[in-house]
């Protein structure tokens, strides 16, 4: 059984290099770190801010919507 990890994943299927799959075997490595490795190594500190700025942005209207939809003393906030 796959070990559980902390956060929000997303399966997907690449191809990659026989050669470089060969080295990955041999290493030990799994595809899987290899790819998180890789993505992070091309992503700047900037663009992690940005993306992490839309995420919570996202979460504040979400929250935003269920407390609109709660009614207090027979009213709506």
């Amino acid at each position: 059984m796959p070990k559980k990890r902390d956060g929000e994943y997303l399966n997907t299927s690449i191809q990659i290099r026989v050669d470089l799959a060969f080295v990955c075997d041999m290493k030990g490595w799994t595809r899987r770190e290899i790819m998180e490795k890789a993505l992070l190594s091309m992503i700047t500190p900037e663009d992690l801010a940005y993306f992490e700025s839309m995420r919570l942005e996202r979460e504040l209207d979400k929250k935003r919507r269920e407390i609109e939809k709660i009614e207090i003393g027979g009213g709506k906030i």
